[in-house]
Protein backbone atom coordinates (compact mmCIF):
# COMPACT_ATOMS: atom_id res chain seq x y z
CA UNK A 1 0.00 0.00 0.00
CA UNK A 2 1.37 3.25 -1.15
CA UNK A 3 1.73 6.10 1.16
CA UNK A 4 -0.69 9.22 1.29
CA UNK A 5 0.16 13.03 1.64
CA UNK A 6 -1.89 14.67 3.15
CA UNK A 7 -0.20 17.83 2.44
CA UNK A 8 0.69 19.45 -0.80
CA UNK A 9 4.13 21.08 -0.60
CA UNK A 10 3.66 24.56 -1.36
CA UNK A 11 5.81 27.05 -3.65
CA UNK A 12 7.97 29.69 -3.18
CA UNK A 13 5.78 32.56 -5.05
CA UNK A 14 2.64 30.91 -3.11
CA UNK A 15 4.53 31.58 0.04
CA UNK A 16 5.86 34.96 -0.52
CA UNK A 17 2.49 36.05 -1.80
CA UNK A 18 0.54 35.50 0.88
CA UNK A 19 3.10 36.68 3.42
CA UNK A 20 2.87 39.95 1.30
CA UNK A 21 -0.33 40.01 1.14
CA UNK A 22 -0.49 39.58 5.19
CA UNK A 23 1.89 42.26 6.02
CA UNK A 24 0.01 44.79 3.42
CA UNK A 25 -3.16 44.07 5.59
CA UNK A 26 -1.43 44.53 8.88
CA UNK A 27 -0.37 47.99 7.47
CA UNK A 28 -3.80 49.22 6.19
CA UNK A 29 -5.40 48.37 9.26
CA UNK A 30 -2.75 49.49 11.51
CA UNK A 31 -3.34 53.05 9.93
CA UNK A 32 -6.88 52.74 10.03
CA UNK A 33 -6.76 52.05 13.87
CA UNK A 34 -4.11 54.49 14.17
CA UNK A 35 -6.12 57.46 12.45
CA UNK A 36 -9.84 56.53 13.66
CA UNK A 37 -9.76 54.87 16.46
CA UNK A 38 -6.53 55.96 18.86
CA UNK A 39 -7.87 58.24 21.48
CA UNK A 40 -6.48 61.10 20.34
CA UNK A 41 -8.26 61.07 16.66
CA UNK A 42 -10.76 63.42 17.77
CA UNK A 43 -8.72 66.39 17.66
CA UNK A 44 -7.84 67.83 14.43
CA UNK A 45 -4.84 67.32 12.27
CA UNK A 46 -4.01 65.61 8.98
CA UNK A 47 -5.01 62.11 9.71
CA UNK A 48 -2.19 60.72 6.93
CA UNK A 49 0.12 61.94 10.11
CA UNK A 50 -1.54 59.64 12.16
CA UNK A 51 -1.05 56.79 10.34
CA UNK A 52 2.03 56.50 9.48
CA UNK A 53 5.47 58.57 9.79
CA UNK A 54 5.81 58.66 5.81
CA UNK A 55 3.73 61.58 5.99
CA UNK A 56 6.44 63.39 7.24
CA UNK A 57 8.74 61.96 5.04
CA UNK A 58 6.86 62.82 1.97
CA UNK A 59 6.69 66.64 3.06
CA UNK A 60 10.46 67.20 3.94
CA UNK A 61 11.66 65.09 1.36
CA UNK A 62 9.68 65.74 -1.87
CA UNK A 63 7.88 68.99 -0.85
CA UNK A 64 11.15 70.18 0.20
CA UNK A 65 9.36 72.00 3.16
CA UNK A 66 11.27 71.91 6.84
CA UNK A 67 9.69 70.72 10.17
CA UNK A 68 8.93 74.61 11.53
CA UNK A 69 6.95 75.34 8.08
CA UNK A 70 4.98 72.07 8.04
CA UNK A 71 4.47 72.45 12.20
CA UNK A 72 3.21 76.60 11.06
CA UNK A 73 1.16 75.59 8.19
CA UNK A 74 -0.62 72.83 10.17
CA UNK A 75 -1.63 75.51 12.99
CA UNK A 76 -2.86 77.85 10.55
CA UNK A 77 -4.93 75.34 9.00
CA UNK A 78 -6.41 73.13 11.79
CA UNK A 79 -5.91 75.70 14.79
CA UNK A 80 -4.06 76.04 18.31
CA UNK A 81 -4.45 72.40 18.55
CA UNK A 82 -3.34 69.82 16.53
CA UNK A 83 -2.75 66.26 16.54
CA UNK A 84 1.14 65.24 14.62
CA UNK A 85 1.79 62.12 13.90
CA UNK A 86 0.28 59.26 16.17
CA UNK A 87 0.99 60.12 20.03
CA UNK A 88 1.74 63.83 19.65
CA UNK A 89 -0.54 66.86 20.47
CA UNK A 90 0.89 70.22 19.48
CA UNK A 91 -0.32 73.34 21.30
CA UNK A 92 0.36 77.08 20.14
CA UNK A 93 -0.14 79.58 22.55
CA UNK A 94 -1.56 82.03 19.94
CA UNK A 95 -3.68 81.08 17.17
CA UNK A 96 -1.75 81.91 13.36
CA UNK A 97 -3.02 84.05 10.92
Amino acid sequence: MGSVRIFQPLEVQTIAATLLAGLLIYWVFSALSSAVFHPLAKFPGPKLSAASDWWLVYHEWFLGKSLTDILFDLHRIYGMVIQFQLIILLLSPRPFQ
